[in-house]
């Protein structure tokens, strides 16, 4: 149903949650992250985002 429903949605690795990955913060274009969340920042990219990373 979550599929249905956010058909853009990006799945977050186990590793990515470890990371803090899903602590991201986004105005509509940009998205800052935790750099150690690796699987987050090319499918972030392929949907047309800047992402900007902390240590």
């Amino acid at each position: 149903m979550l599929a249905r429903l956010f058909p853009d949605a990006l799945i977050a690795t186990e590793e990515d949650a470890a990371a803090f990955g899903l602590n991201a913060v986004g105005d509509g274009r940009n998205v800052l992250l935790p750099q150690a969340a690796v699987g987050l920042f090319d499918p972030l990219r392929e949907q047309g985002f800047n992402q900007w990373a902390w240590t």
